[in-house]
């Protein structure tokens, strides 16, 4: 499986432009239309709140207000108005991949462009629908769109849409798999760009000339460029483009398996689409997100982000991210063998594709659907599916061949027209030499009639002369044929010598290959035993130190703990028979440390104990040990734990550490924070578990910090040396936040 989405959608998103979000805009406008009268300048706002919400992933409220413009455009016939409404409903509709809406509406609107000679009108008509004709796969159509885009720009003179028209077309050859012609006009845009100082076209060209790179496997330069792509973008503040382009770094991680730096950067993509409000972006970020949970082998969480990257296209009305979202959720729930619903999935994103027109799609839709009849053991129907997926592939290839052919024949043609053009301006010349020629063949006439009296009278003379010649010829040719023999038998000897030496070199590198073979042989043979008999001390040293630990446990149970259980029991009868109080409170005292000590060799030996090594029991102890601690106290305790925690290792170090800490803060509650609710939290998301202390005491007032410096200052060292984290919260009472990695 491979990681697809996310490629054409930035390739998409480059031909449609740069959006970002601007609220502070679309209120003005929203402002200036409350009062508005019904005239052009409202027309105009209304396009251009279309426009604005289009931007921000509200396709919804685009739709109203584009078509509210049409409708008074054309009440007061506003012609350019119009115009702009059909192009952006024709926009909208391409968002939304319904694509003959989207060609019905971008027609309508070049036509009237085109009446006005209206040339950004007709421009933003020929765009969406080489939009259209790329979606659709018709690509010479989309680049002959895109063509006469850039000839309009290049008459107007606008440097800035002379470059993105470079862009855009670039796009449509690196969708033919013309790679070269792509860097040529991604490069003729970047240096375009550069001249003008537009950062957002260099950042934009650097972005589609490192997907370029990515496509042919050079994941180095396509880093490069994404990175100077994403430095402008971040100078600049453009969170829209930010988010793009940690999609596409994702996937070049992803293309050479680092996985982990995937889905760092994919997750980096969503949290920017979700504070902007991008909810394409929102709904891209999750389908890649899911493909890499899917490469992983973690099915639960692929289906989780595949389903809501479903929900979001399904919120915008994107009908290719659906039927995108329906071929991922076939192919998942083949693998987790859930075969009913892959069918429906695929069965809905089939009919989908078909609808719209995206044969690319079409043929990922028969694919699986083959894969999953040839898995149900339905190999007739395997093979039907299987065809109609090759007929696709096929009709994809075939097209290209076809615009290949066709830019060949321009080509053709062009250069045919030159040449007619070059023999027209040299007929004058082949007339004017013509008659001077018919001058010169006079003169040579007469000049031949006397060649020939003198070529009768040589003829007998070169007779005799060739007979000469042919005898002389005959010796020459027995001569050399003699010495070809000869040659021929010394290049036979010459042969059989080369073949005896090749011979001869083979079996000296049979040899020596068997030697080096047998040598690297020994020598693996030699490294495996070494590392086993490294792992097995490792083993021993391993398990020496668990004995070890449960004998020194076993040992302070049974003699520290039962010499201690004797001298509180001693205690308390001294307390029983004292007969001063001086002597009945010394009796208090030692009984009141014995069972400190007491408490304090339990944390020990549980601390030991390797069958604690659990994240479970440690949060069962903590839990346990502060509802004894707080029961005699006049602060309430909540404790909140998972319903149902991992079985997830830990070292002894990580629990005796993280409870001496939370113990700490406990005590600090109890001593001084004047508190009556305290609460403690577990929890474990992302391999990381925090523990959560909590008061709504007095807090810790400023000028007495260093009162409480020594056990803060244990927190924090023991939390280091687990490397973990500590952080203390001091509003409304003391918050600490205890985190470390598991």
């Amino acid at each position: 499986m491979k990681i697809k989405i996310i490629l054409s959608t930035i390739a998409f998103t480059v031909i449609l432009g740069v959006f970002g979000q601007n609220i502070s805009v679309i209120d003005s406008l929203e402002l200036v239309l409350k009062t508005a009268k019904e005239d052009t300048v409202k027309v105009n706002n209304l396009y251009s709140l279309s426009k604005q919400y289009r931007n921000i992933s509200n396709f919804e409220k685009a739709m109203q207000y584009a078509e509210s413009a049409l409708v008074l455009a054309d009440k007061i016939n506003y012609k350019r108005g119009k115009a702009n409404a059909y192009n952006i409903i024709g926009n909208l509709y391409i968002y939304t991949s319904n694509y003959p809406e989207a060609l019905k509406n971008s027609l309508a609107a070049l036509k009237i462009s085109e009446e006005l000679r209206y040339k950004k009108g007709i421009v933003s008509s020929y765009n969406n629908i080489g939009i259209i004709y790329d979606t659709q796969g018709k690509y010479a159509e989309a680049l002959e769109n895109f063509s006469a885009c850039l000839k309009i720009e290049e008459e107007i003179g606008n440097k800035k849409n002379i470059a993105t028209s470079y862009n855009n077309i670039g796009y449509i050859y690196r969708n033919q798999g013309n790679y070269a012609e792509a860097l040529e006009k991604y490069f003729a845009s970047l240096k375009i760009c550069e001249e003008i100082g537009d950062k957002v076209g260099i950042a934009r060209s650097y972005n589609n000339i490192g997907i370029i790179y990515r496509i042919q496997g050079n994941y180095a330069e396509a880093l490069e460029t994404y990175l100077a792509s994403l430095n402008i973008r971040e100078e600049i503040g453009d969170k829209f483009g930010i988010a793009s382009l940690y999609l596409n770094i994702g996937i070049v991680y992803g293309s050479q398996g680092k996985y982990a730096e995937a889905l760092e950067n994919s997750l980096a993509s969503l949290k920017i689409c979700e504070e902007i409000g991008d909810l394409q972006g929102v709904g891209y970020s999750y389908s890649n997100i899911g493909q890499v949970y899917e490469i992983l082998g973690n099915y639960p969480e692929a289906l989780k982000n595949y389903l809501a990257s479903l929900k979001i296209y399904e919120e915008i009305v994107d009908k290719e991210g659906i039927a995108n979202s329906y071929n991922s959720l076939g192919s998942l729930n083949i693998h987790l063998g859930n075969f009913q619903d892959a069918r429906k999935y695929l069965d809905d994103g089939l009919a989908l594709s078909v609808k719209i027109g995206n044969k690319s799609d079409i043929q990922s839709s028969y694919g699986s659907l083959s894969r999953l009849d040839s898995v149900e053991g339905n190999f007739v129907q395997a093979l039907e599916h299987y065809k109609m997926y090759t007929f696709y592939k096929d009709s994809l290839l075939n097209e290209e061949s076809n615009n290949q052919i066709a830019r060949m024949k321009i080509q053709y043609e062009t250069e045919k027209k030159d040449r007619e053009i070059e023999l027209l301006n040299k007929d004058n010349e082949i007339k004017s030499l013509q008659l001077a020629q018919q001058q010169v063949s006079l003169l040579a006439a007469r000049l031949e009639a006397e060649k020939n009296q003198s070529e009768l009278l040589l003829m007998n003379n070169s007779m005799e002369i060739q007979e000469l010649k042919m005898a002389e010829t005959q010796k020459d040719l027995e001569r050399k044929q003699a010495e070809a023999e000869v040659k021929a038998a010394e290049m036979e000897l010459l042969n059989k010598d080369k073949k005896l030496q090749e011979k001869q070199l083979e079996n000296q590198r049979l040899v020596r290959n068997g030697i080096i073979a047998g040598t690297a042989l020994l020598l693996l043979v030699g490294l495996l035993l070494f590392r086993s008999f490294r792992l097995r001390k490792k083993f021993e040293k391993q398990q020496a130190i668990v004995q070890e630990r449960k004998r020194i446990s076993a040992d302070l149970h049974d003699d520290v703990g039962s010499g201690l259980s004797r001298i509180m029991l001693l205690s308390e009868l001294v307390k029983k028979e004292a007969r001063t109080p001086e002597t009945r409170k010394e009796a208090e005292k030692i009984s009141t440390i014995s069972q400190e000590l007491s408490s304090n060799i339990s944390e020990i030996i549980w601390a030991l104990n390797s069958n604690n090594d659990y994240i479970e029991n440690l949060a069962a102890y903590i839990r346990r040990y502060a509802a004894e601690y707080f029961e005699t106290s006049s602060v309430r305790l909540n404790i909140n734990t998972p319903a149902k925690m991992d079985h997830v290792p830990i070292s002894g170090e990580r629990r005796r550490n993280i409870f001496y800490a939370v113990k700490e803060a406990l005590h600090n509650i109890i001593k001084h924070a004047q508190a009556s609710e305290a609460e403690l939290k577990f929890t474990v998301e992302h391999d990381i578990l925090s523990v959560v202390i909590k008061d709504n005491g007095k807090g810790i007032p400023k000028g007495e910090l260093n009162r409480f410096g020594n056990g803060m200052s244990n927190m924090q060292n023991r939390m280091k040396s687990i490397k973990g984290n500590f952080s203390i919260e001091n509003h409304l009472g003391t918050k600490i936040t205890l985190t470390v990695p598991v």
